[in-house]
């Protein structure tokens, strides 16, 4: 074997058993991409959860969750109220399911074209936590 294909052969062994602890290599960015991301994506579906229940009637938001002594007294909701809910509905799934698809695209970017699985899911788990987040801070 010539010796600079088992130079070769030497460091390939050497990195693959010398990974590093970051799938990345920098932790850094990852976090503070996944935090202005996830504060936007957080602060978007949440505010727009609170523009539309403060602006609406609560007849719109549909009777699944609430409970029997109160659907009992409540009239069925009117066509104009279930297309209202429709309205106001496809902006918020679009956005709900858009958003984080372009923001895995721009991280894939600032990695330099490679997105590693372990960084993609880690974005993802931040940006649907501080999501989570503002839903629970400001509308619950």
């Amino acid at each position: 074997m010539p010796a600079h294909a088992s130079a070769a052969l030497i460091h390939r062994t050497a990195n693959i058993q010398d990974p590093p602890e970051f799938p990345s290599g920098d932790p850094g960015m990852l976090l503070s991409f996944s935090l202005v991301h996830g504060l936007i994506f957080g602060g978007g579906v949440t505010g727009y959860l609170l523009l539309f229940m403060v602006s609406t009637s609560p007849r719109i938001w549909g009777y699944q969750d609430y409970p029997d002594r109160v659907k009992k007294k409540v009239p069925p909701q009117m066509r104009r109220e279930r297309t209202l809910a429709g309205i106001y509905g496809v902006p918020f799934i679009l956005f709900g399911l858009a958003f984080p698809v372009y923001s895995v695209l721009e991280l894939r970017v600032g990695l330099g074209g490679a997105t590693p699985f372990a960084d993609a899911f880690i974005h993802l788990l931040i940006l649907l936590a501080l999501s989570t987040l503002g839903d629970l801070v400001l509308l619950d």
